[in-house]
């Protein structure tokens, strides 16, 4: 279960308080809102790609053309639109009857390379996922016979926030409240030439090896499991990039 969190510019200025740049009982000013901003972004962004920091994966649905073995995906991609995924984990493939066929996600670029006749017809066996930007492409082993629907398990990326005055609240699963604040506090004390607290250091770690242990090994969630925005929002930390 989430818990409702702060806004951006709450956020922030509890980071900072808890490194002694803001005082207790005042507000960060618009300068340290968009410094401190600037390293929330780019810690998330860092996260992101961590599967022991941020472990839940999304399930996303998509239906294949038959004949077709290379698709894109990625907002506005001509096939799947949707936020381009980190690294896709598993998939599989379901047809009209119902039956799944598991795909293999691990094929490397060297053996699709190795496949001789790429556009054979056949049942999908194996996908080769390059996270191209600003669109990913899917490379199936066999051009699909029939008309199916994949579906994969990915990583998502953290939707950039771009304004800390944005008064929208979020929520977050349980333990990122800390993990986020502490984790921030200590990188920004280096920009704002402070040396880190002792207990900010060890509360960071602490927190964050929470989360690790917590969700080093979550198994797939729906919408309501994701970080969300109060009111129906989209939030800044959407795992779908705010999808």
């Amino acid at each position: 279960m989430g818990i409702v969190f702060a806004t951006p510019a709450e956020l922030i200025s509890k980071a900072l308080k808890d490194i002694g740049v803001v005082g207790f009982g005042s507000s960060a000013t618009a300068h340290e809102l968009e410094d401190g901003l600037q390293s929330l972004n780019l810690m998330l962004d860092e996260w992101g790609v961590l599967r022991e920091n941020i472990s839940v994966r999304k399930e996303e649905s998509f239906p294949l053309v038959v004949n077709q073995s290379i698709y894109y995906i990625g907002v506005g991609a001509s096939n799947f639109n949707t936020t381009r995924p980190i690294k896709i984990e598993d998939a599989f493939i379901r047809d009209s009857a119902g039956t799944d066929s598991s795909i293999d996600c691990s094929m490397s670029e060297d053996s699709y390379n190795s496949i001789s006749i790429k556009n054979l017809r056949g049942t999908p066996s194996r996908l080769f996922y390059k996270p191209d930007y600003p669109f990913g492409i899917i490379k199936f082993d066999y051009a699909p016979s029939i008309a199916g629907t994949l579906y994969i398990f990915s990583w998502k990326p953290f939707a950039k926030i771009t304004d800390p005055a944005d008064q929208t609240q979020l929520s977050f699963p349980d333990g990122f409240e800390a993990a986020i604040t502490y984790n921030l506090s200590k990188r920004l004390c280096p920009s704002n030439k402070k040396q880190c607290p002792r207990e900010i250091n060890e509360f960071a770690m602490t927190s964050l090896q929470a989360i690790q242990a917590a969700y080093g090994e979550t198994p797939t969630i729906l919408n309501w499991d994701m970080p969300t925005a109060v009111k129906g929002k989209g939030s800044f930390f959407d795992m779908g990039g705010g999808q």
